[in-house]
């Protein structure tokens, strides 16, 4: 009789998953109908671009502080390969001229990442739109390094970003960025206040650059193969605090072998995307559809060394 009764219940929960994971899927549109448009930072732009494409896939909400610098492999390195590295990389073409290449290792809470936005031979124009004669070349790279801890359900997450932005005249600028989470299995909550400390550190060219500063509450949900989140942004102006960008993602693992990913990132953004692993190795994709410019494929490679 034992046996029985706990046999219904194992089939009462199941039956009772899908209903569960619609009703998390309603409340994320739900959230995204909100009047909220992601700004343009500017120098922040590099580090806006995902750092491999199961984040551009689920819309790159952080799903708790501590995901910020965890990896593709984090179901299969709990208990399991907790010695090991994992490395990533990504290639993009967005719009057919920029290049976007990301290259990043990682082991449990520590990682560092390498990402490089370069464009092909771009043609001056004046402000009429004629050409001036001359050409000039893009380039924009970023370093940045992570380090997580957990305090039981608490988790502390500090971020440091360097920043090198150049067409003729180059800038070298950084940041911290600090972040906490507390979890109560299956939620987790989180805030990052993006660029707390930042500034300049080196120019070739006049005026000076600073860091936008955002604050994001996050929101993530997981339970076995199913993962959903929610980030909300603020950022801070000189006449206060303003809404910056909402953005909400799903992903659900098909026999950890097969994800399937949904991300939208405002009205204009959304995304879908899937992911292929093995025992070693990750393979993503995500295509990422823009209301008013190119849609975007992006392609990334992930494997613990």
């Amino acid at each position: 009789m034992v046996g029985g009764e706990e046999t219904s219940n194992k089939i009462a929960i199941m039956k009772g998953f899908p209903k569960l994971y619609i009703s998390i899927i309603a409340l994320l549109f739900l959230f995204l109908s909100l009047d909220c448009h992601a700004a343009s930072t500017g120098i922040d732009s590099l580090f806006e671009l995902p750092l491999d494409a199961r984040s551009m896939g689920i819309g790159k909400v952080s799903l708790g502080i501590l995901a910020d610098s965890a990896g593709a492999f984090d179901n299969l390195l709990e208990g399991k390969k907790p010695g090991k590295w994992e490395l990533s990389s990504l290639y993009a073409n967005q719009l057919g001229e920029l290049h976007y290449a990301t290259l990043n290792l990682r082991r449990k809470n520590i990682g560092v990442s390498y990402r490089r936005l370069s464009s092909g031979e771009l043609t001056e124009r004046d402000l009429r739109g004629n050409e001036t004669g001359r050409s000039f070349r893009y380039r924009n790279q970023g370093l940045v390094g992570r380090i997580g801890r957990s305090f039981g359900r608490m988790g502390l997450l500090l971020k440091g970003r360097i920043i090198q932005k150049g067409i003729e005249d180059g800038v070298l600028l950084g940041s911290l960025t600090p972040g906490l989470s507390y979890e109560i299995s299956p939620v987790r909550v989180g805030l990052t206040f993006s660029n707390l400390i930042g500034g300049e550190i080196s120019s070739s060219g006049g005026g000076s650059r600073t860091w936008n500063k955002e604050l994001t509450f996050g929101l993530g949900f997981e339970t076995g193969n199913f993962i959903a989140g929610i980030d909300l942004e603020a950022e801070f102006h000189d006449r206060g605090v303003e809404p910056n960008g909402l953005s909400a993602g799903i992903e659900w693992w098909i026999r950890n072998f097969v994800a399937l990913r949904l991300g939208i990132m405002d009205d204009l953004r959304q995304a879908i995307g899937w992911g292929i692993r093995g025992e070693n190795i990750q393979l993503d994709y995500a295509y990422l559809r823009h209301g008013e410019l190119s849609n975007s494929h992006f392609v990334s490679f992930s494997w613990i060394i």
